[in-house]
């Protein structure tokens, strides 16, 4: 069972795992590049590193893509999947579980019929089968 989390310990946790690994100035970096630069990449592994309880909670929890796609522009299933949050990587399934609720979530946000869904998890899906052929 994934650990729930409320905003406000969430955002501590980042808070946290920004000093930790000493992210702090990249992330003004972004917030002064506004609006040329709007996201900072993190690395999957780190955050399973600093708390493996988040990192699970940001595999089980499609509602990281709301966000992504929100407020960091993440316009693709695959871009929120491999270069956002690096999960094609890093979930031993790659997600792949969870890429039809995913696409839900986004296509709710930005507009996507149900026929843009199936082709956002079909492309995924023959993401993952390319990089599990590299492996």
């Amino acid at each position: 069972m994934v650990k729930e989390y409320t905003l406000e310990s969430l955002t501590t946790l980042w808070e946290d795992y920004l000093q930790k690994y000493g992210r702090k100035q990249d992330l003004l970096e972004v917030a002064n590049a506004f609006p040329d630069r709007r996201s900072l990449t993190v690395d999957y592994r780190e955050v399973a590193q600093f708390d493996p309880e988040v990192a699970e909670f940001l595999v089980e929890r499609p509602k990281q893509a709301i966000y992504a796609a929100e407020h960091e522009m993440a316009v693709t299933l695959c871009d929120f999947l491999m270069r956002r949050t690096h999960i094609l990587h890093e979930a031993q399934d790659g997600a792949l579980l969870h890429a039809g609720a995913l696409a839900a979530d986004m296509g709710a946000i930005l507009g996507w019929d149900d026929e843009r869904m199936q082709r956002e998890v079909a492309e995924y899906e023959k993401q993952v089968m390319l990089a599990r052929a590299f492996r």
